[in-house]
Formats: structure tokens, sequence, C-alpha cells
């Protein structure tokens, strides 16, 4: 059942969730602390981890979650398949593509795919590279909600199929990624498409005008014309003109990041407890077709 790698999978899981959520709080405390520009409002998650000393944080924070979640995702993939196979004596139905354990792999596959993009987001800042910066994030965003939702549809299946300490597990898992997921789709609207829809475009900071806010002369000719900018204007975004529906996003967005660690921490509990649980509740296949597997 590759016992090995199960074992590191809960553990990595949980260090990509803590690691996330201490280095956002960090990033916004020195963000705030150090009274640095974010166009005016709350700021996004990127602009924190945009100037040092945040930047150093943010991208080795985000660069070690992102290993922790490429690991802790293998792992996954490994645990629920040998989970399956010893549920059911002998191990059938493990195979198929509505099969549980091809789901499931499938979510595993997707969150693998997603780290690299948080790594890339996470070195490559919104002011000298936002091209790179916001094509990773995007393909961030999109292999972490596909993966989700076939994890989500993995675990309800196999809750179909459980009983005993298994079942118990899984109630408790499926019921806290139902709670998170319903914050983050509430979250991930207004932050995306309602929240593009309602907020005005926003322009970038001429360097006269960073000059004008008082930011320091180097500071404004370091970002002036970086990131593709003109020589008149810097990398730097002003949200003042549309401040509370981008004050709107950039929250939603941190809450969407928020969700996003909470998950992988069910994860972390799933990992580590559904081992244990399905050798204590190992079934027969004539009781799996009784729960309606096949």
């Amino acid at each position: 059942m590759g016992v090995d790698i199960v074992r590191v999978g809960a553990p990595t899981l949980a260090v990509a969730g803590v690691v996330g959520v201490v280095t956002l709080v960090t990033c916004v405390s020195i963000t705030v602390s150090n009274h640095v520009y974010t166009g005016g409002i709350y700021p996004y998650f990127s602009d924190t981890g945009r100037d040092p000393p945040a930047h150093s944080v943010f991208a080795t924070g985000l660069t070690l979650a992102a290993i922790g979640i490429a690991v802790g995702n293998v792992a996954g993939a490994v645990c629920y398949r040998g989970v399956l196979a010893e549920m059911i004596i002998p191990p059938i139905e493990t195979c198929g593509c509505r099969s549980p354990a091809t789901v499931l792999i499938t979510a595993a596959g997707f969150g693998v795919l997603s780290a690299p993009c948080l790594a890339l987001l996470a070195i490559f800042d919104t002011c000298h590279y936002p091209t790179l910066h916001n094509f990773s994030a995007y393909l961030f965003f999109t292999f972490t909600i596909v993966g989700f939702v076939c994890n989500s549809i993995g675990t309800g299946r196999m809750r179909k199929m459980a009983g005993g300490a298994m079942l118990v597990v899984l109630r408790r898992s499926v019921r806290a990624k139902a709670a998170v997921s319903s914050v983050f789709v509430l979250a991930f609207l207004l932050y995306l498409p309602i929240g593009l829809a309602v907020a005005c475009t926003p322009g970038h900071v001429s360097y006269t005008d960073c000059i004008d806010k008082g930011l320091g002369e180097g500071y404004c000719a370091d970002r002036r014309g970086a990131g593709g900018t003109s020589q008149n204007e810097t990398c730097l975004w002003d949200y003042e003109e549309c401040a509370a529906t981008n004050t709107l996003r950039s929250s939603t967005q941190h809450i969407c990041v928020v969700c996003i660690l909470l998950y992988y921490l069910v994860l972390a509990y799933e990992v580590h407890a559904l081992p244990a649980a399905a050798s204590a509740s190992r079934i027969t296949p004539d009781e799996s077709l009784h729960k309606g597997m096949l």
C-alpha cells in the first residue's frame, strides 16, 4: 500500500496548509506595518508579496507549500487506492472510469499539476513578471478547483460503501469539505465573475504620481517601465477609482486562499485516519453489492 509514502502524506499536507496560512498572515502584516502601497485598498494577496522583504516570505512560504501539496497529493493517491483495496475482499471495482479510486487518483493528479503553478506565481511577482504571475495564478485556481471537485465526488462514493470506523472518518471529512467548499464557492463568485463585472479596470500609477505619493524616488524609478509598462508609468496598480469593489475582490480572494488551505488540512486528516479505519472496516463483495457499490 505504499506505507512509507502514505506516512508522509498527512504531515506534508498539514504543513502545506499551515505554512500557507502563516505566509498569508505574515505577508499582510509586513505590508500593513511597512505602509507598502497597494493601490489604496486592502491588498490582494499577490500585492503583499510584490516588494521586499515580504517577497522573500511570499516566495519561500508558497514554494514550500507547493512542495507539500505535490508530495501530499501523491501520497493521497496511494492512500486512497490502498484503502479501497483493503476495504473489499477480494479488491474489486477499484478500477474503471467511474470507480472511487480512478476519480480520487484524477483528483490527486490535478493537485500535483497545481503545485508548480503555485511555486511560479510565488517566485515571479506582479510587478516585474505580471503575465507569468497571472497565468500561473489562473492555472493554480483551475487545477485546484477541478481536483477538489473530483476528490469530493470520490470520497462521497467511498462513503456509500463504508461502514464502522471508515464511515465515521468519511462522514467527518465529507461534512468538513462541504462546509469549506460552500464558503469557497460564495467567495470565488464574488472574487472573479461578479467582482470582475462590477469593478472598473484599474490603471497604473504614473511615475509622477508615485513621487507625489511619497513612495521615494529610488522606489519609483525601480518600478518605472517594469512589467511592460511605459516609461511614464510604474508597475504599481491604482485601484482608488473603484476602491470599494476592488476591496471586495481582494478580501474574497483571501477567503478563497484560506479555504483552499483548509481543504488541504481536511485531506491531511483523511490520509492520516483512513488506512487504520479501513483495516477495521473491511467488507465482503456481497456487502459492497448491498451498499450499492456495484
